[in-house]
């Protein structure tokens, strides 16, 4: 079975992944993030040549870690993809993997397969369906600004308002900002909020 995706999804999506990847500290093709939409199809072609786009879609932060990213857009989350995926990892020295499928094909079977391989690795395949990717959550209006902290960083805010991490509030890992940052479970988020009347104010939450 597949499923029909316009250019201009494959357009936003990728515009949107790129963006992410800049806020997680990875080095990313600036020109093509800041690219036009008939830009992108000079490149990509119309319909999107998918073979082209996940052509090596590899970046590193600053720490030489790396991750890559995979449009998936036309079939099943197989076993025979896992091991593909797998391998992908293990030859390119990953420490994460970004999936994007179409939403239809995101079930709680594929999703299972996901997990078994995640709780076995080092490395981390994240999952994201294309209508997760269709605009940048982060720059909503009504979504404040979140800054997930260094250890360090956490350090200092426990011990300046003199806490355990079990009294900050909770946000989970799949909380859709901490699944854009990509963080880990035990990483506090700095939560800027600037409210017409009352002015600026910060607030932490602990991923869980």
């Amino acid at each position: 079975m597949s499923f029909e995706t316009d250019d201009n999804t494959y357009y936003r999506m990728v515009k949107t992944t790129l963006e992410m990847l800049k806020d997680r500290g990875y080095r990313v093709d600036e020109e093509l993030m800041n690219s036009e939409f008939d830009d992108f199809i000079l490149t990509y072609g119309s319909p999107i040549d998918l073979s082209k786009l996940n052509k090596d879609l590899i970046y590193e932060n600053e720490a030489n870690e790396k991750i890559m990213v995979f449009y998936e857009l036309k079939s099943k989350i197989t076993k025979e993809l896992i091991l593909e995926i797998s391998r992908q990892i293990q030859n390119n020295s990953l420490k994460r993997f970004i999936l994007v499928v179409h939403k239809s094909l995101h079930s709680a079977s594929s999703m299972k397969r996901i997990n078994q391989f995640n709780a076995k690795k080092d490395s981390l395949i994240e999952v994201f369906t294309h209508q997760q990717l269709l605009f940048n959550i982060t720059r909503h209006i009504l979504v404040p600004k979140h800054v997930p902290l260094t250890p360090e960083q956490k350090a200092e805010v426990l011990a300046t308002y003199k806490i355990t991490e079990d009294k900050i509030p909770v946000m989970f890992v799949t909380d859709p900002v901490a699944k854009y940052f990509g963080v880990k479970a035990g990483t506090v988020m700095e939560i800027t909020r600037n409210p017409e009347t009352s002015g600026r104010y910060v607030t932490y939450r602990l991923v869980q």
